[in-house]
């Protein structure tokens, strides 16, 4: 018996509706890992261009 919030879907429609919704569950979770590993990344990135800026200049003698 079906709660009456609930609409009665046929079994294939069921099981593609539950393919999709895992579907996109995943491509959310490697959407977030990759943001993740591009703000680790970024910040990196930052964290050399400081230490370098910081650096003193290297003069050419000849």
């Amino acid at each position: 018996m079906t709660r009456p919030t609930e609409r009665h879907i046929p079994h294939s429609q069921e099981d593609s509706a539950k393919l999709k919704r895992l579907k996109r569950l995943k491509r959310l979770k490697r959407l977030k890992r990759e943001n993740t590993e591009l703000k680790r990344a970024n910040e990196i990135r930052k964290a050399a261009a400081s230490f370098f800026v910081s650096m003193p200049t290297m003069s050419t003698a000849r």
